[in-house]
């Protein structure tokens, strides 16, 4: 018998859930126009955050 969250959830659910709360960011830091500052910010600390955690 298979698992039921398959049967409800196809198994590409969560990634296209993924897409499209990615798109509705972009959309809504592109009309702030503050997408590439912000996102260089993100990325850095997400760097920074990352090595610490690496050591």
């Amino acid at each position: 018998m298979r698992l039921q969250s398959e049967q409800i959830f196809p198994p590409n659910y969560y990634g296209v859930k993924v897409k499209k709360i990615k798109a509705r960011v972009n959309y809504f830091a592109k009309s702030l126009d503050i997408k590439f500052s912000v996102g260089n910010k993100v990325e850095k600390l997400i760097e920074m955050v990352s090595r610490k955690a690496e050591g």
